[in-house]
């Protein structure tokens, strides 16, 4: 959709006054930002979307009336899509706190698709910082959310199996990377439907997931790297310096040491 600028700024001057279409433009802001950064990475991006989050924190707070649900809803998405700006730049003081604003925020929203997303994003902070047992605690938390879209659920699964696979726990690593296949099947068939945040859960990135899991057992490193390889080769053109691509060109980096 074409962005109204002058709606948003004046918005920005009068928050009391967020209207259907300001609401509308603000999600086409966090979505494009999100592509935009699949692209030129998160640091590029950064300060336009701190930005938008104080901006979307003062209309949180003036909400009124219909939109209000909406409005805090919109805030808990920017705020949970900044604090992976800060993980991604290593602040990860930082990506807590806008964890935990977002959290706040969508529990007042009653979205169980961003709380669950919220949950499983303190999993990955954990998992980014080297704590395996909260990595597990906080994925099996996300699990929780049944009735969630199956991308979130296929998420966690493979999300808990990569911690249970720095302690070595091949059956729980087997168990779990099966279990997410059927979710993610059901995922793909059903991604057009799914809240907006969920774009990027194609085919490709549950062979980067599952590659991703394997790669940290030994027993299992020739097929981490297929995965790997296969979700790497099949990403669109452009998509190569971006935090989160480095992160799997490591996990093939690793899994091909394995395989010696």
């Amino acid at each position: 959709m074409e962005i109204d600028h002058d709606r948003l700024n004046h918005t920005a001057q009068h928050p009391g006054a967020v209207d259907r279409p300001t609401l509308d433009a603000l999600a086409a802001v966090l979505a494009g930002t999100r592509r935009l950064e699949d692209v030129v990475g998160a640091r590029s991006v950064y300060g336009p979307a701190r930005s938008h989050l104080a901006h979307m924190a003062t209309l949180a707070d003036e909400a009124r009336g219909p939109l209000r649900r909406d409005t805090i809803d919109l805030a808990g998405q920017w705020a949970s899509y900044v604090g992976w700006l800060h993980m991604a730049a290593g602040r990860h003081n930082k990506a807590a706190g806008c964890f935990s604003v977002a959290l706040e925020w969508a529990e007042d929203a009653g979205d169980d698709d961003l709380e669950a997303t919220i949950w499983s994003w303190r999993g990955h902070l954990a998992w980014t910082l080297g704590h395996t047992g909260p990595t597990i605690g906080l994925s099996r938390r996300a699990q929780r959310y049944r009735d969630v879209y199956a991308g979130q659920l296929a998420y966690d699964c493979l999300q808990e199996a990569r911690a249970h696979a720095v302690e070595g726990a091949e059956y729980m690593v087997d168990r779990l990377v099966d279990e997410s296949h059927d979710l993610a099947e059901q995922a793909v068939a059903t991604l057009d439907g799914a809240p907006a945040w969920h774009y990027y859960r194609g085919t490709e990135f549950w062979d980067l997931e599952r590659g991703r899991a394997l790669s940290r057992l030994p027993s299992r490193a020739e097929q981490a790297v297929t995965y790997l390889q296969a979700g790497l080769d099949a990403l669109p053109d452009g998509h190569g310096e971006s935090e989160w691509v480095l992160d799997y060109r490591r996990d093939l980096e690793h899994a091909q040491a394995l395989c010696g």
